[in-house]
């Protein structure tokens, strides 16, 4: 017997006002009111701080994370222990839908880049949820779909690079979908940058230099300004 049903004609007694939020998506949309006010009941704001760990790969999944504001990077560890970035993520990017069905336990390290807030949900809850409304779910699957296809298409783009090819590009993704700027500070460390991009952190180092020599990026310490945006586009499709 589903215990969630009800009149959906009812009033919902909570609302989640966040533009484009998880909780506008699919929930106020597909679930009774009932159910969307036990949601939203459950549901806790998080503040992390930059540097801060959300969750640890190999941690036992007991919450529903979804990225309000900040910027995120998703982590996990090679056969050889080493740490390799799957992903940077920034709100309503779902990222962490990767392992909701697939594992008991956190497959990755989720570490916040800049001070972020997370609303978190019971994960028994939202798998309950799931279970008894078919429309959530597809809502649901749709939205882990889409965070798959991003990571997917990312490191196709990446390993389809040369070097200096591969960091044109990173260079351009913060400018163009993350700060919307030809000018600021680099989120990452240099041995990040060679994590994120499947490079040594000598050629990370080795390939700004080269950017700052010829013109096309002006950088100190972690600032970075574009000088020539139309170079930097041509070596990242080209290398």
């Amino acid at each position: 017997m589903n215990t969630f049903t009800t009149n959906l004609q009812d009033k919902h007694s909570l609302r989640c006002n966040c533009e484009d939020c998880f909780i506008n998506q699919i929930v106020s949309k597909h679930l009774a009111p009932i159910i969307c006010d036990q949601l939203l009941k459950s549901k806790m704001e998080v503040k992390y701080s930059q540097g801060d760990t959300l969750v640890e790969e190999g941690e036992k999944i007991n919450k529903f994370l979804y990225i309000k504001e900040g910027l995120i990077k998703v982590s996990q560890l090679t056969d050889k222990k080493e740490n390799r970035i799957i992903s940077i993520a920034r709100p309503h990017d779902n990222i962490t839908l990767l392992t909701f069905f697939s594992s008991e336990k956190y497959l990755y390290t989720i570490t916040a880049l800049e001070d972020t807030l997370a609303c978190t949900f019971p994960y028994r809850l939202m798998l309950d949820v799931i279970k008894s409304e078919k429309e959530f779910s597809y809502g649901f699957l749709n939205m882990i779909s889409y965070a798959s296809s991003k990571v997917i298409n990312n490191f196709i783009k990446l390993s389809s690079r040369n070097l200096r090819g591969r960091l044109a590009y990173i260079i351009l993704n913060f400018s163009d979908n993350i700060y919307k700027t030809d000018s600021f500070d680099l989120p990452l460390s240099r041995k990040e940058i060679a994590e994120l991009i499947g490079m040594t952190v000598e050629n990370v180092i080795r390939i700004l230099s080269e950017f700052k020599k010829d013109g096309i990026i002006n950088i100190d310490g972690k600032s970075i300004d574009i000088l020539d945006k139309k170079k930097l586009q041509m070596i990242s499709e080209f290398g």
